[in-house]
């Protein structure tokens, strides 16, 4: 519904993005092609979770199907791996607020993180900024030292931004981390969704009904 979805963008808060918030998507569109390609990425990312020796998750363990993650870098802009290439945008071009394919999303963020932290985890994202997208990474048996390999793919940036800042999340590799284990670590003792920060001024009881 196009006038719920400006009316969601109307009351976003866009100032409220800080510096090593982590942003779950999962687009809307309703296209044959899109919805392939995100349930593939989705099942594939369950697959390759179940198969790995370390940190496995179950196919039967019931979990939110994102598709992509971005990091927050505040001021209203995050960083992501947008399947061609490491690209910064404002948040309202990144979830597509307003538009009639905006993304579903849920935005978490570390509790107690020093904003000084969190300025580090978004200047180690920005290194790689304009970097070229490569999920192949992730096959690999061991990372290839960071002067040979600069590629990314979206949960791999997160997790690395925030391994470079001396604030690790996770156990894994970079090159294992997939959007699907930042989730996991997301739901943990430290973290907080706060999804509802961003969004003011809604009338639920309205929705759908106009």
């Amino acid at each position: 519904d196009v006038s719920f979805i400006k009316e969601l963008y109307m009351g976003f808060e866009i100032s409220q993005l800080r510096a090593g918030d982590i942003i779950f998507v999962k687009s809307s569109r309703s296209e044959k092609r899109q919805l392939l390609i995100q349930n593939l990425n989705i099942h594939g990312q369950r697959v390759l979770a179940a198969l790995r020796r370390q940190d496995r998750i179950s196919l039967t363990e019931h979990l939110p199907r994102h598709s992509h993650v971005m990091l927050g870098l505040g001021l209203g802009n995050i960083i992501h791996a947008d399947g061609r290439t490491v690209a910064l945008e404002g948040v309202e071009q990144a979830l597509h607020l307003g538009a009639d394919n905006q993304y579903e999303f849920s935005i978490f963020r570390r509790l107690n993180l020093d904003a000084e932290i969190g300025v580090r985890v978004a200047a180690e994202a920005v290194r790689y900024l304009r970097n070229r997208y490569d999920f192949k990474t992730y096959l690999r048996a061991r990372p290839a030292p960071e002067k040979e390999d600069a590629t990314q793919f979206c949960s791999r940036l997160v997790a690395n931004a925030y391994r470079l800042a001396g604030e690790s999340i996770t156990s894994l590799p970079d090159h294992r981390v997939l959007p699907v284990d930042l989730w996991k670590i997301c739901q943990g003792a430290g973290w907080a969704e706060v999804t509802g920060e961003f969004i003011e001024n809604i009338d639920w009881g309205t929705v759908g009904k106009e």
